[in-house]
């Protein structure tokens, strides 16, 4: 942006075009007839443009590669705070688009625009990457589904259809028996049952394991052994106790143990069933062992064996392995094992790392902005209620942002941030206020603030802000920036120089350029030169106009 040598607005100026070349939103600047006046470095990167190639260039030209933008920023009245996608050299490209401008007077020439930009790419990825994630969970509680009904439901059908195929056998005199077997079969059924429902609750309510793993082994052995009259030998180590598992984990090494068992009572003809819990060496191993007939693993039959295939895949859901052992007449051994203990998993996104203190004289913003926070898994790691304590838990917690309240008794945002960024300069200092003030704005930057943001702004926004921030960037809301460059508007002699007010002067006086150039001691050609950037600077399209506007807002 221009800078200013007006005697007394050097500083602000100065201060403005400081913010400018720091923040992250990308800025442009066209005049009323659609022409690039001005644009910041932010905004070229977005764009891969050239500062230095574009400026007194058409808007239409410069966009003429984004249509949806273009079509965008010269919507009538423009469309604030929307999204456009850029398609670039096979690449899509996310923008927040905001457009201001002053409403135009009757008679009057149309007016500047300023058009802001924020790169929301890496957000909406994210954003995309978890509807990712969310459709492939569904399809593997589809699938979990499916084995659930073969482990537990398909598995009593088939043994019903046994039990009554071989009821039809008895023979007369043999009601004893026929009324032992029905009765027993009646009992799996009713267990069948309740399985049933514990299944549709459990996908109802989204949990399939019921209560703790060690309790919920033992009550299966049990129930095996009486349903099934098979005798279960079950081990449990005292470290598994501890329940560390992830319950995830927990859920398919009780599916792993229960197919298990059916194999061996279906398949093995064993007469001895050994389950093993333990821990070793930070490796939980689970193991089911029989005295069967056993087989040959590399012979198997896929169809005859899905529970395998089943138990397999349970068990690399959840980063553990399988390993199958046994032999024809040797029995069979299987093993499930998984490393521990699990680290629980975080969204691999820059929110995720981010360690934030709040520092708030109002209890419930903080309190709000503290929920909000956590509900987007961003660590919350201490709360100040004044500058002075902002400090403090600075240097005691080292955390990544401080996110600052300007007004706060003891000690102001302002000089807190100040203090912060001498003691602890690697933390970022996230300046929040109700109200717009440009000084303010700048103040805070020069103090060492990494961005300006309004309370009021929306959670999603804040979140894209939070990511920006965590790259190193500097941050300022979509209206923050274009208020920042909002006197470029309002006044626009500020990128005037003191030789261009001094022709400006003599141009109302009606002096011709020769004349000018005499009473300056400049050459003709200079003037002109000059004259033309006055004209640009100030939007008209003649020397009259120039001249005219100048006296209209008291340049001279």
């Amino acid at each position: 942006m221009g800078t200013c040598v007006r005697p007394g607005q050097d500083q602000t100026i100065d201060g403005r075009n400081l913010a400018l070349s720091l923040i992250d939103t990308g800025i442009l600047i066209v005049d009323g007839n659609r022409r690039l006046i001005d644009i910041n470095a932010a905004a070229c990167t977005i764009l891969s443009l050239k500062h230095e190639d574009i400026v007194g260039t058409g808007l239409d030209d410069i966009l003429r590669p984004w249509p949806r933008l273009l079509e965008a920023i010269v919507a009538d009245p423009p469309l604030p705070n929307q999204e456009v996608i850029l398609q670039t050299d096979g690449a899509t490209q996310y923008l927040w688009v905001t457009c201001r401008s002053e409403p135009a007077k009757v008679d009057a020439n149309p007016t500047p625009m300023v058009i802001s930009l924020i790169d929301a790419t890496s957000h909406r990825t994210d954003d995309l990457a978890r509807l990712d994630q969310q459709r492939w969970l569904v399809v593997a509680e589809e699938r979990e589904m499916a084995r659930d009904l073969h482990d537990g439901v398909g598995q009593v059908l088939g043994y019903a259809s046994t039990q009554a195929q071989a009821a039809r056998y008895l023979h007369g005199g043999q009601y004893q028996m026929a009324d032992a077997a029905l009765a027993h079969l009646t009992t799996v059924v009713q267990d069948a049952q309740t399985d049933l429902r514990n299944f549709v609750l459990g996908a109802q309510f989204g949990e399939t394991l019921p209560g703790d793993f060690v309790d919920a082994v033992t009550d299966y052995v049990s129930r095996f052994e009486k349903l099934y009259d098979q005798s279960v030998r079950l081990t449990i180590d005292a470290t598994m106790h501890d329940n560390w598992l992830a319950t995830d984990a927990q859920t398919q090494l009780l599916h792993v143990i229960q197919e298990a068992l059916t194999n061996a009572r279906k398949h093995a003809q064993a007469t001895t069933i050994d389950v093993l819990c333990r821990v070793t060496d930070n490796l939980v191993e689970v193991t089911i062992s029989d005295n069967g007939i056993g087989f040959d693993p590399e012979l198997i039959d896929a169809a005859s064996h899905f529970g395998l295939d089943v138990m397999r895949s349970r068990m690399e859901e959840v980063g553990g392995v399988l390993l199958v052992q046994s032999t024809v007449g040797g029995g069979a051994r299987i093993s499930a094992k998984l490393m521990g203990p699990p680290v629980q998993p975080t969204a691999d996104d820059l929110l995720s790392r981010l360690r934030i203190v709040i520092a708030d004289d109002q209890p419930l913003f903080r309190d709000g902005l503290h929920n909000l926070l956590a509900a987007r898994g961003i660590a919350v790691i201490g709360l100040a209620a004044d500058g002075a304590e902002a400090v403090q838990r600075t240097i005691e917690l080292q955390p990544d942002v401080v996110i600052m309240d300007i007004h706060m008794p003891v000690l102001d945002g302002l000089e807190a941030t100040e203090q912060i960024k001498r003691a602890q300069p690697a933390a970022k200092v996230l300046i929040l206020t109700v109200v717009e003030n440009e000084a303010t704005l700048v103040d805070a930057l020069r103090r060492g603030a990494s961005g300006y943001l309004l309370k009021t702004l929306d959670a999603q926004t804040l979140f894209v802000m939070l990511e920006q921030l965590a790259r190193g960037e500097t941050v300022l809301t979509p209206t923050m920036a274009t208020h920042l460059v909002g006197t470029f508007m309002a006044s626009d002699e500020l990128d005037l120089s003191v030789r261009h007010q001094e022709i400006l002067r003599l141009m109302a006086q009606g002096y011709t350029y020769r004349q000018i150039a005499a009473k300056i001691h400049l050459s003709e050609s200079a003037v002109k030169y000059n004259a033309g950037q006055i004209i640009d600077r100030l939007h008209a399209r003649t020397r009259a106009e120039a001249v005219r506007l100048a006296e209209k807002r008291g340049i001279i």
